[in-house]
């Protein structure tokens, strides 16, 4: 390689631009990457226990791990009065490249995970021996890190 070509590669940086902003609700909660697992779940639980009914737990590329840490954290926390529902997709994103004269635009696209948590009915009362099972399943799974997700045991009703 010639000096002006790695010169020119060094001068190069990559600007993450974020996703387009969705309108929120107060009851979704977006998991970053910079945010501990003790104020998510604080924030989730606090929803649960003022009245809100449902709570969708978001995760994007990295913070798919910890989104689904926390939702461990609150399935635990609750037992059998909470349920869960999974979706999975992928999100196009765009990325800036900057360089010293003129600047281009990179679109890739990212893996998402939508955790949907929903308090029992009360006056159901076999929901709850038909969830801990599936629950105990599920966490079982997740918590082996080594062990990968598919997308049928994320989605398994």
């Amino acid at each position: 390689m010639d000096p002006p070509a790695e010169e020119a590669k060094a001068e190069l940086r990559l600007l993450q631009r974020r996703p387009p902003v969705r309108g929120t609700a107060e009851n979704e909660v977006y998991v970053a990457h910079h945010q501990s697992l003790a104020v998510l779940f604080k924030r989730i639980r606090r929803l649960l226990d003022c009245g809100h009914k449902e709570v969708l737990v978001h995760g994007m590329g990295a913070s798919i791990t910890k989104a689904i840490y926390v939702v461990q954290d609150i399935l635990l926390h609750y037992g059998d009065q909470i349920q869960l529902e999974t979706r999975h997709g992928t999100v196009d994103v765009v990325d800036d490249v900057i360089g010293e004269c003129e600047s281009s635009v990179q679109e890739r696209r990212v893996s998402a995970l939508i955790l949907h948590l929903r308090l029992a009915e009360p006056e159901s009362g076999n929901v709850g021996a038909a969830l801990k099972p599936r629950i105990s399943s599920w966490l079982s799974r997740v918590a082996k890190p080594e062990q990968k997700l598919s997308h049928e045991d994320l989605n398994r009703k």
